[in-house]
Parts: structure tokens; C-alpha cells; sequence
């Protein structure tokens, strides 16, 4: 008799980026796109971050000493909660959460308490999510909490890394336990210790759960889902020149995020570089019908390159002080290079700040008073000084009566200059960018 094999599970890992968890339409689009799934996958893992821009406003009320502030911050997060739907009760169970962890690390001091405050927000996501798929007729639906599987050790670097080992075999009994649900929604951000401590695992962490997921899991498919459909060239919420990429290496896709770009997390990403089984993964919009940007193996260098080639350089004229150049005068704009989401950016008092394109002048003509910055991106690490020492020797070679700086600080470089610099700035972030890669593989 011929032998009828057993039909594999099919497996998709979704991450729900907060930029699409922001208010009670976006939450019922999400979930209807989550259900519409269940015809072609078995499982259905949703890894989700917290309403967009809850954590910023839970970490300047951790940070804050000034309590009229502290109030604000308080009322700002009780409107944005209220923005996605949910009742009065639920938005301030969820505020006197943030209340009681933050008075504790205000008195206490203890990191622990700071991250029990921090990721309130994933878990109002995850609790709203759940109801909103509930309340749409999916009753296979649950929330596996990180907390009960999800690992991290520090190695000898003191950084954190997960504990393969103890999260397998957690997540193995966890499944099981929850082989009901054909929807399991997952808190992105956190984790625990080797002590079963809670601990936030970083920026971009939601990204990093989903990449675990995908990997404990044998997911088939990996989706970022984002406010745009892929990644783009600039920002094309702001720019309509803009190009969407339709396909990109990993490795590409992770040295976007070194060099300022958003969209998706550097460590998220190097995660799955050393695995031979991942998924497809694709990068685009919540309820897209059309294909994002597909992430590949192939270390497709060249397109990166292509990419930088056509970069624009925007030069907008700044004051500053002869005597010591990093302090800034009446700044009316800034200069940067466009590669990727997010880099407009400008300097006000030592610290970043969304550009404004609409009261921003581009200058087009040469000129030598000026100064030239480059945001260099907040995770570039050790590469950082490595891209300053490059670029100061390109443009010495070039331009011998410039002066460049660096501020650590700020991780951004200064350049008084002309727009010629232009092709040295970008062959310095190409051979920067080398260097990350062979450090990928070493």
C-alpha cells in the first residue's frame, strides 16, 4: 500500500509594527488582515509592538524628575490608549500600571521596575488585539507571553543574547498547552533572564521577537507589517520621488538600518543570517494586496551601491560658530544624505528633531560657508570613528582646506564645505558598509 505522508503545518509570523496599532480602525483592519490569512495557514503568530509612540512617552516619564510634566505625559498617554478603541476601564488599568512601575523605579532605583513599565504598552496591544479578533468571530485566538519562553543571557560582551537551549524547550511545552489556538498573539520588546527576571531586550525588539518566532516556529513566511508597502528609497509618506525596492538582500536591508533607516531592525535581521531553513520575508503594507519589498539570502551588494550612486545630497545653508563649529547659530536647515526612512533630520539644542520640508529651503548653488552634517545613524557602534577616520582622509585628499568633526555625542559628522564632497561622502559609506559585511561573516 502506498505510504499517504502527513500534511505539514503551515506557519506564518506576522509583526505588527506600532505605526499600524494607533487608533480603533487600525486595529480592526489588522485583525480582519490576520484573519483573512487562516484560509492559506494553519498557525498564525503575531508578534506586536506598543500604540505608536507609547514607549517614547513611557521612557520621558521614567526620565523625567519634573512632576507638572510627568501629569502631561500621563494625560498624553491616556489619550493616545483611548484613540485605539478601547474603554475608559481599560485605558486606565493600563495607565495605573505605568503609574505604580514608575513611582517604584523613581523611589527604588531598580531596573526591573523600569522594565515592567516599558512594556505596558505591547501589553495593551496584545490584550486589544486579542478582544478586536474575538469581538470579529476568531474565538482560536491568545496571547503567548514572552515572559513564559523567551530567554536572554548576557555573553562576554555583556550584551544580551538568546538562550537557545532553555527557549526551545519553553516554547515546546508552552505550544502544546496552547495547541487550541490557531492565533497566538505575542508581546514584541521583552523576555527574561537566566533568574526569570523580565527584561526589554532593546530597541527594535518587537523586530527581534518576530525574527525568533519565525525561527522557533519553522515559520513558512515572515511579514513585517508597516504603514508603507516595502522599503523605499526616501520616505515616500514625504518624498514623491521616492522608488519602492522590490527586492533586497538581508544584509542590505540591515546596513539601511546602520545608516539611519527605520524600517526595519538591524539585529532583527543579522539574527537570521546564520540560519540555513528561514522563511520567505517580506517587508509591506497592514492589508496590501500588492507585493512589499522581499528580503533575500543573496548578498546582492551592487544594489545597495546603486542605491547610494543615486542618493541626493541636500544642502541647506547653517551658521556656526568659527571658534568652535559644533555650536550651532540659528539653524535654518540641515544637510543629509537620503538613504532609506527617516533621515531628515536637523540638530536644535543638542538633540534630533523631525524635519520640517515645508519650511526648508534647498540650496542647489555652491557655496563655502556652510556645513555639511552627516547623521550617521544611532547603531553604527564601533564603525562610527572607523567612517569618521575614512572620510576625514577623502576629504583631505580632495578638499586639504577643510576641517571635519565629529561629535560622538550626537554620532554626527560636520563638514564646512562645498557640494562636491559629495561622491567622497558616499564612496567613505560604501567602503564603511564593506567593512560591516565582513565583519557578518567573520
Amino acid at each position: 500500500m502506498e505510504n499517504i505522508g502527513v500534511q505539514r503545518e503551515r506557519k506564518l509570523v506576522i509583526k505588527a509594527g506600532g505605526s499600524i496599532l494607533s487608533h480603533g480602525a487600525s486595529f480592526e483592519s489588522t485583525a480582519n488582515s490576520i484573519m483573512s490569512h487562516l484560509d492559506t495557514y494553519d498557525r498564525i503568530f503575531v508578534v506586536v509592538s506598543a500604540p505608536n509612540g507609547i514607549t517614547d512617552m513611557i521612557t520621558r516619564l521614567l526620565d523625567s524628575p519634573d512632576e507638572s510634566e510627568s501629569v502631561m505625559i500621563l494625560n498624553r498617554i491616556r489619550e493616545n490608549l483611548l484613540l485605539t478603541g478601547c474603554s475608559r476601564d481599560q485605558a486606565d488599568s493600563t495607565l495605573e500600571n505605568i503609574i505604580t512601575y514608575s513611582s517604584l523605579f523613581s523611589r527604588t532605583g531598580k531596573s526591573a521596575y523600569r522594565d515592567l513599565a516599558l512594556i505596558q504598552g505591547e501589553l495593551f496591544s496584545s490584550m486589544k488585539l486579542e478582544s478586536v479578533l474575538r469581538q470579529n468571530g476568531s474565538n482560536s485566538a491568545g496571547i503567548m507571553y514572552p515572559s513564559r519562553f523567551l530567554s536572554f543571557r548576557r555573553n562576554s560582551k555583556n550584551e544580551l543574547e538568546l538562550d537557545q537551549l532553555k527557549t526551545e524547550s519553553s516554547f515546546k511545552s508552552l505550544l502544546k498547552l496552547m495547541d487550541s489556538y490557531r492565533i497566538l498573539i505575542v508581546p514584541g520588546f521583552y523576555g527574561k533572564n537566566g533568574k526569570g527576571r523580565i527584561i526589554t531586550i532593546g530597541r527594535g525588539g518587537s523586530d527581534l521577537t518576530a525574527s525568533i518566532m519565525s525561527i522557533l516556529t519553522h515559520a513558512d513566511k515572515l511579514e513585517f507589517w508597516k504603514d508603507v508597502n516595502g522599503i523605499y528609497s526616501m520616505d515616500p509618506r514625504h518624498y514623491s520621488g521616492s522608488v519602492r525596492i522590490p527586492e533586497i538582500s538581508m544584509q542590505n536591508a540591515a546596513l539601511l538600518d546602520l545608516l539611519g533607516s527605520r524600517i526595519l531592525q538591524e539585529r532583527s535581521i543579522t539574527s537570521l543570517l546564520n540560519h540555513n531553513d528561514l522563511p520567505s520575508i517580506e517587508v509591506k503594507a497592514t492589508a496590501s494586496k500588492d507585493s512589499g519589498t522581499i528580503l533575500g539570502n543573496k548578498n546582492a551588494f551592487d544594489f545597495l551601491i546603486s542605491i547610494l550612486d543615486n542618493a541626493s545630497i541636500r544642502i541647506y545653508l547653517k551658521k556656526f560658530d568659527r571658534i568652535n563649529p559644533l555650536k550651532l547659530q540659528n539653524i535654518s536647515s540641515s544637510t543629509h544624505i537620503s538613504v532609506g526612512h527617516n533621515l531628515f533630520m536637523e540638530i536644535s539644542r543638542g538633540s534630533f528633531k523631525r524635519m520640517n520640508q515645508t519650511t526648508s529651503t534647498v540650496l542647489s548653488t555652491k557655496f563655502h560657508i556652510s556645513l555639511i552634517s552627516i547623521f550617521i545613524g544611532d547603531y553604527l557602534g564601533r564603525y562610527s570613528y572607523s567612517f569618521f577616520k575614512r572620510l576625514k582622509l577623502s576629504i583631505g585628499k580632495s578638499f586639504p582646506e577643510s576641517d571635519i568633526y565629529y561629535s560622538q555625542e550626537l554620532n554626527i559628522i560636520f563638514i564646512p564645505g562645498s557640494f562636491e564632497i559629495k561622491h567622497g561622502i558616499l564612496n567613505c559609506i560604501k567602503e564603511t558598509a564593506q567593512e560591516v559585511q565582513e565583519s557578518w561573516t567573520k
